[in-house]
């Protein structure tokens, strides 16, 4: 079936499971490229179908599939006279290391650990597609939360960045549902703040966290400037 990135013609098919695809919505530069559509599948077998009718030019699935798990697909794909050739990129967990072995042994040309840092997945796709990979900015983000007459603040750097929201990468962890104040600098002009709520808290493996941040009652014109940034940084 057909997804993402359906203008024009798209010259690059990528067999994508539903995890991923997922997940890649949430850092969306790689998901706009005009040459690239993803056919989703939402289980091992799916996935060898879509790879056999739709010659795919990457494969990339997460490790517990349905039916198959990816070892096991991608065993299959370099089986085949016909799909061999295609790269298989895993995401899985880190623990037990078995089940990367596993991964390398069938023939993968990737694995990532989850949880996945979707920027370096984003910008590893785009390379393997042969996309230009425009380099993400990291802008500081200063975030206060208040506990009665106490604030307490911390710094972090954006890891992604949209009208709706951001990704906070921080030392201190935050909790779900927290509302939180945001300060952030696009440009030599005058900050950014807004009210955000966070989201989504996953811990990384050199011990910080990544926040999903929802932005609240985003001022007009702070909307305005963001937009233009985000416009320039896609141009």
């Amino acid at each position: 079936m057909r997804l993402e990135g359906e203008r024009g013609n798209p010259s690059r098919v990528v067999v994508v499971s539903e995890e991923i695809l997922s997940r890649l919505r949430s850092s969306p530069g790689l998901l706009r490229r005009s040459n690239v559509r993803f056919f989703l599948a939402y289980s091992g077998s799916e996935v060898l179908s879509l790879a056999r009718a739709s010659d795919p030019s990457l494969i990339l699935i997460d490790y517990a599939l349905p039916v198959l798990r990816a070892d096991e697909v991608c065993r299959e794909i370099k089986a085949s006279l016909k799909l061999r050739d295609i790269p298989v990129v895993i995401a899985g967990p880190a623990y037990p290391p078995e089940f990367e072995a596993a991964c390398h042994e069938a023939g993968c040309r990737a694995y990532f650990a989850t949880p996945l840092d979707v920027g370096a997945l984003s910008s590893w796709v785009a390379r393997l597609l042969g996309e230009r990979v425009r380099e993400e900015s990291r802008l500081s983000v200063l975030l206060s939360v208040k506990y009665g007459a106490i604030v307490s603040q911390s710094l972090g750097c954006s890891r992604d960045l949209s009208l709706a929201g951001m990704q906070v990468r921080s030392s201190t962890k935050l909790q779900e549902g927290f509302c939180v104040s945001v300060r952030f600098t696009l440009d030599s002009s005058h900050p950014i703040a807004t009210l955000g709520r966070v989201v989504r808290v996953i811990p990384t493996e050199e011990g910080d966290y990544d926040m999903g941040i929802r932005f609240i009652g985003l001022p007009a014109e702070a909307r305005n400037r963001l937009e233009e940034f985000l416009e320039t940084r896609r141009a």
